[in-house]
């Protein structure tokens, strides 16, 4: 049987939450960096990284520079967040499977 249309949803926001990850820890080790840098670090398309790239300036994690972007000093505690929000989902899925097991 094929994956419903919520769990089509919830791995799709779980892989754009691990690129936005990576694309942290990329600019991290080489801000400021452009995006065709990073695209080709990461390995996706350009488009691609240009959306992730507008989600973390949304969340305030990264700002474009002259030279590329570059990480604003909250991108520690944004990481952090994420993190422990990724340990409460995965305490929630335990709790789902044993409430339906």
């Amino acid at each position: 049987m094929a994956a419903s249309k919520t769990l089509e949803q919830i791995d799709y926001s779980m892989e754009q939450l691990h690129r936005m990850l990576k694309a942290v820890r990329i600019i991290e080790a080489n801000q400021p960096i452009g995006i065709i840098k990073l695209s080709e670090m990461m390995g996706i398309p350009r488009h691609r990284v240009r959306y992730i790239l507008r989600l973390l300036e949304n969340d305030g994690v990264v700002e474009p520079s002259a030279s590329g972007c570059v990480l604003k000093p909250c991108y520690t505690e944004y990481i952090s967040e994420q993190i422990s929000g990724l340990e409460a989902l995965k305490s929630r899925i335990d709790d789902i499977e044993s409430d339906v097991s």
